[in-house]
């Protein structure tokens, strides 16, 4: 592997990617790998600020969440860049509802997940929502 590959791997090490996932994206820089070979990957990290809840739910199933949205703005050079994206997550995970809990609207957040879409009954017929269920999670800075 060149020497540039390994500066830009290690940059995406301090970035937060795992090290399988970047295992997997040099095979395919050197050619040992193609894509196709690349394990699936589900795993969301966001750092946004809190734009809604934590608001704790118990469902019909006896299950307990915390609900919460994030706010993230979009990159520069992407459709819609300046707008945020408003991301709905859920902590399920007794210790993810209580890393959540005591947050603030306009903290500022750490959540790390996966994409989820779930199916649930509804007076009116059968709803469904994709969210992120938040695995880790930290306060990164207090609200304004």
């Amino acid at each position: 592997m060149r020497i540039r590959q390994l500066l830009w791997l290690s940059q995406v090490v301090v970035a937060g990617i795992s090290p399988q996932r970047m295992l997997a994206f040099a095979r395919t820089l050197d050619g040992s790998g193609d894509a196709g070979e690349m394990d699936p990957v589900n795993e969301v990290h966001l750092v946004g600020r809190l734009s809604g809840g934590p608001e704790e739910r118990t469902l019909p199933s006896g299950d307990v969440l915390v609900t919460l949205r994030v706010s993230v703005p979009r990159a520069d050079g992407t459709h819609g860049e300046g707008r945020p994206d408003v991301i709905a997550c859920t902590a399920w995970s007794p210790r993810s509802r209580r890393a959540v809990a005591g947050w603030a609207l306009g903290d500022l957040v750490e959540i790390t997940g996966a994409l989820r879409h779930r199916f649930f009954r509804t007076l009116g017929g059968t709803g469904s929502r994709t969210e992120v269920e938040v695995i880790r999670a930290k306060r990164v800075r207090p609200g304004r």
